[in-house]
């Protein structure tokens, strides 16, 4: 209760200066409704304060509306063209081979991480392994567009890699 009434009393003394407008005016630029990172570049307004100057300039001075309060009518077109565009086959093989790719090393750095010993020759010729069949897939241009084709992938590199460990170490 008596935060409310300070906040309250607070709200009827004091006016925005010209000083205090101006910077206001920029801050909506860079801002926009984010009303709680206003609070840090006005020290003696608090969130309500801020927010009502705000709309009470909508209101008054007819302030540039921003994105994040025009109707969303505005948009439909947009919305409508990205719903029939087709996707790019090219970029979306580029981003699944990425994706794999930083999966794998997150995996093999968990295996690292975990109790289990892997030595740095396992570790080399599973990148090596890994490297080539996803070359290979990309040169041969073969869709790897499931889930179950990237476990079978990285189990067959998993299965190599060790095959060529237990070579070396006879």
């Amino acid at each position: 209760m008596q935060n409310l009434q300070m906040e309250r009393n607070a709200r009827t003394i004091r006016r925005w200066t010209n000083e205090e407008q101006r910077k206001f005016k920029e801050m909506t630029e860079i801002y926009r409704l984010d009303f709680r990172s206003y609070v840090q570049h006005f020290p003696g307004r608090t969130y309500t304060q801020i927010r009502m100057n705000y709309y009470n300039q909508l209101r008054k001075n007819k302030i540039v509306e921003t994105n994040d309060i025009r109707p969303k009518e505005n948009f439909q077109p947009v919305f409508e063209k990205l719903k029939h565009e087709e996707p790019d086959e090219e970029i979306f093989q580029q981003t699944l081979l990425k994706i794999h790719t930083e999966s794998r090393l997150f995996s093999e750095q968990q295996a690292n991480q975990s109790t289990q010993f892997t030595s740095p020759a396992l570790n080399s010729a599973k990148q090596q392994l890994l490297i080539d069949p996803l070359r290979q897939a990309v040169q041969e241009q073969q869709p790897i567009n499931d889930m179950k084709t990237i476990h079978n992938l990285i189990n067959m590199i998993d299965e190599k890699a060790m095959q060529q460990q237990k070579q070396q170490s006879k």
